[in-house]
């Protein structure tokens, strides 16, 4: 599949597994997810710019000048926030650069077909969580991404909704790490993937993708897909991790920010 068919695929999956998230944050959260300006615009004031950004641009309209304007007016309330148009968008970059932002790194956008997936050898157990452990889950998940106050009961709210399925990495009883696989119609979306500081490098977060990629493929995925940012010169366990399980970099889409 070529950049330009693998574009809208990658930037749905993306978008559908990130709206239905949205719609589970806890109402004391003030989180949202809306389609603005022809681009999906997630906002959570408060949170890092991870959490606020636009993206999936052009998926469903065109996206104008005024809807710029729209989406960058839409992402005020937060401090910190990224614009991530798909590669090549020449006009759109022009229009966020004429607006004072820059870009200076990329995050990877990567798919796989349904190869199985090969053996990635942990001294950890792996298993797909209950809906009991949910809070277990979001624990884990929220502490690998530094916000374990705010993200714990979000992340937890995802057991149980119709596509998400959750997995965890266990050291006996104790779980060190997690991830999340979220599905609709034939596509698999992965993320919400962490580990604890302490159990880093004992291979659980590549275990943790073979599991999901073949539940994926049982389920009916033909394609799955995540994605990771891209520092230069910089060392990407994650990204090492997706083309070791039979990811391929389909593009490389720009991150814009202030």
């Amino acid at each position: 599949m070529g950049e330009g068919s693998a574009v809208p695929l990658l930037e749905r999956a993306e978008r559908d597994a990130l709206e239905d998230l949205y719609r589970a944050a806890p109402p004391d959260r003030a989180a949202g997810a809306e389609r603005i300006g022809g681009a999906t615009v997630l906002l959570a004031p408060g949170l890092p710019a991870f959490f606020n950004r636009a993206f999936a641009f052009g998926i469903d309209e065109p996206v104008s000048e005024d809807g710029i304007d729209a989406i960058l007016a839409a992402l005020r309330p937060a401090s910190a926030f990224y614009v991530q148009p798909p590669p090549g968008a020449s006009e759109i970059e022009g229009w966020l650069a004429a607006r004072g932002l820059k870009t200076e790194w990329t995050w990877a956008k990567v798919m796989r077909g349904t190869e199985p997936p090969p053996e990635i050898p942990t001294n950890l157990e792996i298993r797909e969580l209950a809906e009991d452990e949910a809070d277990r889950f979001g624990a884990v998940v929220a502490t690998a991404f530094g916000l374990p106050d705010v993200l714990a009961p979000w992340c937890a709210a995802l057991l149980g909704r119709p596509g998400w399925r959750a997995y965890g990495a266990f050291d006996h009883d104790a779980l060190v790490a997690a991830g999340a696989l979220y599905v609709e119609g034939d596509v698999g979306w992965l993320g919400m993937a962490g580990t604890l500081p302490f159990h880093r490098r004992r291979g659980a977060q590549g275990a943790l993708m073979t599991r999901r990629i073949a539940d994926a493929i049982a389920l009916g995925c033909t394609a799955i897909a995540t994605e990771t940012g891209i520092l230069p010169d910089r060392p990407n366990p994650s990204l090492d991790n997706m083309l070791r399980c039979g990811f391929a970099i389909a593009y490389e889409r720009p991150v814009w920010a202030k």
